[in-house]
């Protein structure tokens, strides 16, 4: 009978310790560095059905497009306002496509259908480089309808398995 407990130990031990990395969480170091934040303006983004999202949709932009107007936390609340954060992540496996969420929290907003959000999570897929990498991550949030300018704290996260990387608050202010 105690070898049977030993063994159920041994192998219980063996599962949380390898069953992590067999199912893609996170190992090692993972790190993210935040570049820059702030508003921002792109010439170019595509939208995508993000169910989930306060308006439906979601913007594809490409990274280089992007450029920060403004490293201040304080957004002002007005239509056509970008804000978000570049980043880079490092100590993930190499070459292939990793999944992060991304957890947006803000002030009750009332959407069209009568029904309040105080936020959003979706799930970002990003390729990572040779080395492990994602080097121009690029995560945000923009005003296209009257209702969802809520003045008050936006928190953005971004999370890796059960992992927190990085989290940034701006303050939404009007004008």
């Amino acid at each position: 009978m105690r070898r049977i407990v030993v063994r159920c130990c041994l192998v219980t031990l063996a599962l949380a310790f390898f069953a992590p990395a067999a199912m893609g969480a996170p190992q090692g170091d993972v790190k993210c560095t935040v570049l820059a934040s702030g508003t921002y303006t792109t010439e170019s983004e595509q939208r995508v059905n993000a169910p989930g999202t306060p308006t439906g949709m979601s913007r594809i932009i490409r990274p280089d497009t992007v450029r920060f107007t403004s490293a201040s936390h304080t957004v002002p609340a007005r239509l056509g306002v970008r804000f978000g954060l570049r980043f880079v992540v490092t100590g993930l496996p190499a070459s292939t496509t990793v999944n992060f969420r991304k957890i947006v929290a803000f002030p009750p907003m009332r959407k069209p259908d009568g029904t309040v959000t105080k936020g959003y999570e979706i799930t970002l897929s990003y390729k990572t480089n040779a080395e492990g990498a994602v080097t121009n991550g690029i995560e945000g949030y923009g005003f296209d309808y009257p209702y969802e300018i809520v003045p008050g704290e936006w928190r953005f996260e971004l999370w890796y398995g059960d992992r927190k990387l990085t989290e940034q608050a701006f303050d939404v202010v009007a004008q």
